[in-house]
């Protein structure tokens, strides 16, 4: 196995939790494919070294089990010769919005980090184009039920153009579904690896999460990690459109406008647009790209 670190640069204060603007994270080759490490130890990830070095233990955790499946995925198309993409489309998706506040054009939902600052959220709800739904992410931040009702009030201007709030708070599905029953706002469940009720919308990380089995509603989304990261998670969105697009709600791949195009992955994603574009070449893309980086054994 080998291994070739990188470091994402934000364009401003990504996440309420994580106010750094430089982002570590580690590409990996294996079996002949390539995949994405990128921990948020904010969000209760272990950091780089500690997956890096589970890993060569042969004893992966929880970003390095995926990022292992990436590469198996991956290098059996490169050992074939053909491409992921072939006959897949990848699924529309929302804008997260940036430390500046622009909307690109064409899409249809703005996704919008939320929680304790209720004035700077207010403030940049305001200054959205009147036309975009909204989607709310608090990272879990409010102060349960009670935090939930002060913070769904204080948005009552943009009540009917919100989808969902996404970890309003702890999640507990007695506590949840009182709260959408009162409210009528709908609550999407993130980082919760437990059981769920199948009508309860999920928001499904690849880069973290194994599985999405079930029959419930899905939001595909990037870990906002490296573009090779970003691909495999729409990757797996588009299998889910072409296998049970039922299921699929308007995704969240479209990460890459976050950080300083300052390296050639970044600049081959180009602007951001509602249908992401897969590169060419074999596997998840980007053949030469890949092979040309200084890889490392991972001892």
């Amino acid at each position: 196995m080998e291994y070739c670190e990188y470091v994402l640069r934000g364009e401003g204060a990504l996440n309420p939790l994580a106010p750094r603007r430089e982002f570590p994270g580690a590409l990996i080759r294996f079996e002949g494919g390539y995949g994405c490490v990128h921990p948020w130890p904010e969000l209760g990830d272990a950091t780089l070294a500690e997956e890096l070095r589970a890993l060569s233990r042969s004893d992966a955790g929880r970003l390095g089990r995926q990022a292992l499946a990436c590469c198996r995925i991956d290098g059996e198309a490169r050992r074939l010769g053909r491409s992921l993409w072939a006959g897949l489309t990848i699924p529309e998706s929302h804008f997260t919005l940036g430390a500046d506040g622009a909307v690109a054009e064409s899409f249809r939902a703005v996704k919008v980090k939320g929680g304790a600052d209720m004035a700077n959220l207010r403030k940049r709800l305001e200054e959205l184009p009147a036309s975009v739904r909204i989607r709310v992410d608090c990272n879990g931040v409010l102060d349960g039920v009670d935090g939930f009702l002060q913070f769904w009030e204080a948005l009552e201007p943009w009540w009917d153009r919100i989808d969902f709030i996404e970890d309003a708070f702890a999640y507990d599905e007695g506590h949840w579904s009182q709260m959408e029953q009162r409210t009528g706002c709908r609550l999407a469940l993130d980082r919760w690896m437990g059981p769920a009720p199948e009508g309860r919308l999920r928001v499904i990380k690849p880069a973290m999460q194994p599985d999405w089995g079930g029959r419930g509603p899905l939001v595909f989304t990037s870990y906002m990690d490296h573009p090779l990261g970003q691909l495999f998670a729409a990757w797996c969105a588009a299998r889910e459109a072409a296998e049970r697009p039922e299921r699929l709600g308007l995704c969240g791949l479209v990460t890459h406008h976050l950080f300083a195009a300052d390296n050639p992955f970044l600049e081959a994603m180009g602007p951001p647009s509602p249908f992401l574009q897969p590169p060419g070449g074999t596997g998840l893309g980007w053949d030469s790209l890949l092979e040309a980086l200084p890889w490392k054994p991972l001892h």
